[in-house]
């Protein structure tokens, strides 16, 4: 998912919008990948590149959607610090697809996911926290266990990644729910502060997998979801630590 403020979606809706600004340590795209930008649809990235905001053109500026250096400047200051702007910044080139292709993303994803829903079930009795989930069902989810192992919340989260692997953001209900419960359930230090960061969950739910093809398809669901896990262990230890 790539999300922009409000103010954008009319001129990516209108094509006058063509390239946006991120800030990492190392990309999380890549050229030819699809992504949702929700209220307009499906994109795929053109170019990724690192970028040097000194040597952004005019032209570059008003196809990030600004009609100054200026502006741009200040809003990427409300965003991110000066030197990660200077260092960090890289560059999304990115194109609407055609309504068509929309249209086949969305019933590829709905049988896709029916396909993992079928899977999940025939594994039934595998998925010790959960249990069985199908279609549609609106169900109230059972408690997690007090305490998981590694190990099971390595395959909590493996199998979770692959029922919701199509869907187009994992923080829609039940989803969010479920891979938090699996957060709530992971071992914790004598503080109740969560041990296991979401670097070494992506390694290890990785290892799990071992399949290529199976990696590829829940990996950015994955890596989401890690992101989300150490926000959420983050916020736990600032809440401990205030407290003592």
């Amino acid at each position: 998912m790539l999300l922009f403020p409000k103010k954008y979606i009319t001129m990516i809706r209108l094509g006058r919008k063509t390239t946006a600004l991120r800030v990492a340590g190392y990309s999380h795209w890549h050229v030819g990948q699809r992504a949702f930008v929700p209220t307009v649809g499906y994109v795929v990235f053109d170019r990724v590149e690192r970028a040097d905001f000194v040597k952004l053109t005019d032209d570059d500026i008003r196809r990030i959607g600004c009609d100054s250096r200026e502006e741009l400047w200040t809003e990427l200051l409300n965003e991110y610090s000066e030197q990660d702007i200077l260092k960090r910044l890289w560059r999304i080139d990115f194109h609407i697809l055609p309504m068509e292709e929309q249209e086949r993303i969305v019933e590829d994803r709905k049988r896709d996911k029916m396909r993992a829903l079928q899977a999940v079930s025939r594994r039934r009795g595998s998925d010790t926290i959960y249990g069985e989930i199908q279609p549609g069902e609106d169900v109230e989810m059972a408690a997690p266990p007090t305490t998981m192992t590694e190990q099971e919340v390595v395959e909590a989260m493996a199998n979770r990644c692959a029922v919701y692997h199509s869907t187009s953001s994992w923080e829609n209900e039940p989803a969010r729910s479920e891979f938090f419960k699996i957060f709530q359930a992971s071992p914790r230090d004598s503080r109740g502060v969560p041990t296991l960061s979401g670097e070494w969950l992506r390694v290890e739910v990785k290892r799990l997998i071992g399949d290529d093809e199976r990696w590829n398809e829940i990996k950015w669901i994955l890596h989401d979801v890690c992101s989300a896990w150490n926000q959420w262990q983050y916020a736990i230890k600032k809440w401990k630590d205030a407290g003592e």
